[in-house]
């Protein structure tokens, strides 16, 4: 019945392409789970009042007007037009794991997707999880950086289970860490359902930049970004290269690395250092009954024996 509302809105566009007048469409559908009582005003003034609640062609118009801002961050549009973008959000959240979703969804696609789409842009949010990545199969299905907390392709797909960050240089030897998702079983269909569960453990991909060499290198981390990472609960991490401007992932850690192991050098230095220091120690403080150590003792040794051939030597020469 809902692919019919499709149809019914491609019928729509012929007819205004030939200068018809604009009908409005009403939906024949039972109220399913998601959707909106007869009566809610979903998408403004003028939505047809009936048991799917959505007017298919304020929808539409809604989309059009998000396009020419579909590579801008949402946070930097203008107010009416986060206005529309949140209009958006809300339908798909309430139409959600019904049929009507996979009917919007594919005018959403269809409107606003882009070969390229970058993660929190309008279009990256709405329409990340329609970009096909060479590379995906390396990450868990829902993981990819476009996908992770954009809405979902359609009522099949799956969400990711896990974290996804951006690692980004910032051109002075540190890095720009931005967290695109985190797993939340609350709403799976939307962005804004994406904070986890307090003192929850979670492993995470982290999508790294590309180098000045133009090759991809798991980031060496200071302390300040490993506790950024411990705090935000990560507990291990896989770290990819990701090619915005291509849609390629590359892999640059084979598996997930537990974090206690992600400084191993900075540890085993460290604890150098504490030998080096601790053996100092002991040769200067004389062992348990007042013995000293086999160094001190072969240096009294030789002190002495030196002494006497001074001695001896004074001695035979006076």
């Amino acid at each position: 019945m809902e692919e019919g509302l499709h149809q019914k809105y491609l019928k729509y566009k012929e007819m205004k392409k030939n200068g018809g007048e604009r009908p409005i469409f009403k939906s024949n559908a039972g109220l399913g789970e998601g959707q909106v009582p007869k009566g809610t005003n979903v998408m403004g003034p003028s939505v047809s009042h009936n048991q799917s609640g959505i007017n298919l062609v304020r929808f539409q118009e809604t989309l059009n007007k998000l396009k020419d801002y579909s590579d801008m961050n949402v946070n930097s549009t203008p107010e009416d037009i986060k206005a529309k973008y949140q209009n958006i959000i809300q339908t798909m959240g309430l139409v959600n794991n019904t049929p009507t979703y996979d009917t919007l969804s594919k005018m959403i696609s269809s409107s606003l997707h882009e070969k390229n789409p970058f993660p929190g842009t309008i279009g990256g949010t709405l329409t990340g999880c329609h970009t096909q990545f060479k590379g995906a199969e390396m990450v868990e299905p829902g993981c990819t950086p476009t996908c992770a907390g954009a809405l979902k392709a359609n009522n099949d797909s799956p969400t990711c289970p896990h974290k996804i960050y951006l690692s980004e240089p910032t051109g002075q030897g540190g890095f720009h860490l931005k967290n695109l998702f985190t797993p939340s079983p609350s709403s799976p269909s939307s962005p804004e359902g994406n904070e986890g569960t307090e003192g929850e453990k979670f492993k995470a991909y982290v999508y790294v930049a590309r180098s000045k060499d133009k090759k991809f290198h798991k980031p060496n981390y200071d302390e300040r970004s490993l506790q950024f990472f411990e705090k935000d609960g990560v507990s291990a991490i896989k770290f990819l290269g990701y090619d915005a401007t291509n849609n390629v992932l590359v892999e640059v850690s084979e598996d997930f690395i537990p974090m206690e192991t992600l400084y191993p050098k900075k540890a085993t230095h460290k604890s150098l250092q504490q030998r080096k220091s601790e053996n100092k120690i002991q040769r200067a403080i004389p062992k348990e009954g007042g013995g000293l150590d086999t160094w001190d003792r072969n240096t009294w040794i030789i002190i002495g024996i030196v002494i006497l051939l001074v001695v001896g030597f004074v001695y035979f020469n006076r």
